[in-house]
């Protein structure tokens, strides 16, 4: 594994939505400070990004920073979320959300990658000083990541972590397929680097616009339509300009 991705995974990390549409991190900067502090600072953290590393790889610069965000953001969401609760145990479900942000996709873009990879985080993290309760609902994140979640009998600490993680993951799955602003990517990383999936973006617009309604916590259902219609947004511009995308 090379230095590269260790670098890419603990270099100070930014919003990856600069849209000015985009009033979350700026409405709850005090939460995402404390998530992205966090992340670089937790040993338990800092664990986990070793070990998710020998499921990275070096031209999945997506998988990485995607990871790399959606668990800061599912930390800050967890934080959000739970205002007015217990702070040491909102800081311990962040924790769990953190990690879970980290291993959500280790199995991607395999199918059924969040059933697998859920197999996977179980072995990953069987070893942490967390306790069981604490494990499963990491591996129930990673698990039900992607699908609409019936909360009936669900564990509470599952329910939050599970929620958190799945809204920070919509939050950038439309960014980062269609990251805001263009000028500041790398074409050459991007999956719409070339003609043929220039021409898919109209269908993958409607797959994004289809999760405005899905957000589960309050926070996202709330804030989850602004990185929507950045995403949209970015999509238009690229539909209706591709050349100025493909590589010659």
């Amino acid at each position: 594994m090379t230095t590269n991705l260790q670098e890419k995974l603990t270099r100070e990390a930014r919003p990856m939505a600069s849209n000015d549409s985009i009033t979350f991190y700026r409405d709850f900067q005090k939460f995402y400070q404390a998530s992205k502090t966090f992340f670089f600072t937790n040993p338990l953290v800092g664990r986990c990004k070793r070990d998710v590393l020998a499921y990275l790889h070096e031209d999945q610069d997506h998988c990485i920073q995607h990871a790399k965000q959606v668990a800061i953001d599912a930390g800050t969401l967890m934080l959000v979320e739970g205002r007015g609760w217990d702070p040491a145990q909102m800081r311990q479900w962040s924790l769990l959300a953190q990690i879970a942000g980290l291993l959500h996709d280790i199995h991607a873009p395999q199918s059924d990658h969040a059933r697998t990879g859920a197999h996977v985080a179980r072995t990953i993290i069987a070893s942490y000083p967390l306790e069981e309760e604490e494990q499963e609902a990491i591996v129930f994140a990673v698990r039900h990541h992607e699908k609409p979640l019936s909360t009936t009998q669900t564990p509470c600490v599952c329910h939050w972590v599970s929620n958190a993680l799945h809204d920070a993951d919509k939050f950038h799955w439309s960014l980062d397929w269609m990251p805001t602003p263009l000028g500041e990517t790398r074409p050459e990383t991007r999956p719409w680097a070339d003609q043929n999936t220039c021409c898919k973006v109209p269908a993958d617009m409607e797959t994004i616009r289809a999760m405005a309604s899905t957000f589960r916590t309050r926070t996202g259902q709330q804030y989850g339509p602004q990185f929507i219609n950045a995403g949209l947004a970015t999509g238009e511009h690229l539909h209706q300009r591709p050349n100025d995308h493909i590589l010659p």
